[in-house]
């Protein structure tokens, strides 16, 4: 896009009209999509706009561009592991062992939630190398 922007004022500046680096970041600000609203008015109440440079709004947009990047990378990646439900064969199991459930439930410390943990990190490095193979 930046290219594609430098490109078009270059040929006009050669037709004769010329733009202002204040014109042209403001120019750039204006043409992104709302999904970027958020960015441009940290930039705009953060930096003195008549002293910002092409060369470093573009800079700070393309880093912006990287977080969204990885940040969607990040949440494409994480996927929820669901409990099994029941059958009404388990039903009849689970009365059976309800009150050993009970007596279990009361033994249960940080380090049964730390190994729980533990296995499900284990489970999403394995789904991510397998998705870095399969790439």
């Amino acid at each position: 896009m930046f290219s594609r922007f430098i490109v078009i004022v270059n040929e006009l500046e050669a037709l004769g009209k010329t733009y202002t680096e204040v014109e042209k970041v403001m120019k750039i600000l204006r043409s992104l999509p709302k999904k970027w609203e958020t960015k441009v008015t940290a930039i705009q109440e953060a930096k003195d706009l008549t002293k910002l440079s092409l060369e470093e709004l573009i800079g700070s947009l393309m880093t912006y561009e990287i977080e969204l990047y990885n940040h969607q990378r990040v949440e494409e990646n994480e996927k929820s592991i669901a409990f099994m439900a029941l059958t009404n064969d388990d039903e009849e199991e689970e009365s059976e062992t309800e009150s050993d459930e009970d007596s279990m439930e009361e033994e249960c410390t940080n380090e049964d939630a730390n190994t729980c943990f533990m296995a499900l990190e284990e489970h999403q490095d394995e789904q991510q190398q397998q998705e870095k193979c399969a790439q």
